[in-house]
């Protein structure tokens, strides 16, 4: 049984979900109405990933032994696809297996809710948020939250010991918004009306850095090793040209959501490739640079530059 949150992918397109909460959200972290058997019918195709589940089972584990008709199953997955923005002629998430079943295809990675590695100076990862009931959250400043991020506020702590030094030294933190895939395309020029979460990184980030949360199986190669683990939120530099094997953001040039690749440039031609290999390379010519990844935090975990 699944206790941590989760995140579900296949492609692009990638859903996180609380578990304990029985909340789905999208990749902008947008909340996704479920009713309560599209939820039940959802628990129980993650319970079984990649197994071909009978409208049998479904019959006892989701309407726990009620008669129903085939048409009131087919109906309830029709529903559960729609909520996942899922095609059954194309399906990203659930399979119909002919006269048979159904079975979940996407990939399946829970997230602890602890995660860390010794000998890392980290940082976490914060999540300060505006309440409307509320007002703007402030910091110790006094300054809302919105405030501190576009000032792009840094702060230095100067009394913290480094783990591998042995000594006391500063150590800069630079303070960043965690913004969506479809916003990175078009920052600076056009910025989010609210800028809800932060993160505090200690990257040598310049003005108008910002963070992402990694959602895509274009991170995984075809042995499901992960470059940057699904789930992990990524620094990123604007001020800054790539150089080979770097990961940057780019976004179509005719609009569009951006995405992550890798850079790689011989001579005058610049490919953009994804880590996973079934993915095609993408002609640089065709998409804008949104900034170089300079790296990315994963729970207390940190990891520097690529």
């Amino acid at each position: 049984m699944l206790e941590n949150d989760i995140w579900i992918s296949s492609g692009e397109c990638t859903y996180k979900i609380d578990m304990v909460a029985e909340g789905l959200y999208d990749k902008d972290n947008q909340y996704v109405p479920l009713t309560k058997l599209q939820w039940n019918l959802l628990q129980h195709f993650l319970s079984k990933p990649h197994e071909m589940v009978r409208k049998d089972d479904l019959l006892q584990y989701v309407w726990h032994g009620k008669v129903v008709t085939d048409e009131a199953i087919s109906h309830a997955v029709r529903s559960l696809r729609s909520a996942l923005k899922d095609d059954a002629k194309s399906p990203l998430f659930i399979e119909t297996v002919h006269s048979r079943g159904y079975r979940f295809i996407a990939h399946i990675k829970e997230l602890s809710k602890t995660y860390s590695k010794a000998g890392n100076d980290e940082l976490p990862v914060t999540g300060s948020r505006e309440t409307p009931d509320k007002g703007p959250a402030e910091t110790k400043s006094g300054h809302t939250v919105k405030d501190e991020i576009c000032a792009q506020y840094s702060a230095v702590d100067s009394d913290r010991e480094h783990p591998a030094l042995g000594k006391t030294c500063a150590i800069s933190r630079k303070i960043l918004p965690i913004i969506s895939w479809s916003h990175a395309a078009k920052w600076p020029k056009e910025k989010p009306a609210e800028l809800r979460q932060l993160v505090q990184v200690k990257f040598d980030i310049g003005s108008n850095g910002y963070a992402l949360q990694v959602w895509s199986e274009a991170m995984f190669d075809s042995y499901r090793r992960e470059s940057i683990p699904l789930g992990a939120t990524i620094a990123v530099d604007t001020t800054i040209q790539p150089s080979n094997g770097q990961f940057v953001i780019v976004a179509p040039k005719g609009g569009g959501e951006a995405i992550i690749r890798q850079y790689a440039k011989q001579g005058d031609r610049v490919s953009l490739c994804a880590f996973n290999q079934h993915y095609p390379v993408l002609n640089g010519a065709d998409y804008t640079i949104c900034g170089v990844v300079k790296g990315y935090i994963y729970g207390n975990y940190t990891e520097l530059a690529f």
